[in-house]
């Protein structure tokens, strides 16, 4: 059954896991890079925090630094990216929802 769920996610999300916080920050990460804010706003957790496509920054060379820190339904991810041609770090906190996937909770600057 665990399997099948999975599976589902995948071809639902468009192959992306989002039954694990990696696979939520890469996906968010992803969309960043793509400059698609469609595909962001559908990992947000709250509908309200949803960027247009003006809004949304274009990350260049992102990639997860370290491994996720997950506590019961929280979980965080720290990544480098270029923005504007300058190195920047981050930090990802996302939350499980009811049906077991996750979602992002907050993008923040780390430095």
């Amino acid at each position: 059954m665990i399997g099948i769920t999975v599976t589902l996610v995948l071809v639902l999300t468009g192959g992306t896991d989002l039954t694990t916080p990696r696979g939520t920050a890469e996906a968010a990460l992803a969309a960043t890079a793509d400059a698609d804010h469609e595909a962001y706003n559908k990992l947000l957790c709250d509908p309200d925090d949803a960027v247009g496509a003006t809004e949304i920054g274009r990350f260049e060379e992102p990639r997860i630094i370290g491994d996720v820190t997950e506590d019961g339904d929280r979980a965080t991810v720290n990544f480098s990216v270029e923005y504007e041609g300058e190195p920047r770090n981050g930090r990802v906190r996302m939350e499980r929802k009811a049906d077991g996937t996750w979602c992002v909770d907050r993008f923040s600057a780390v430095r």
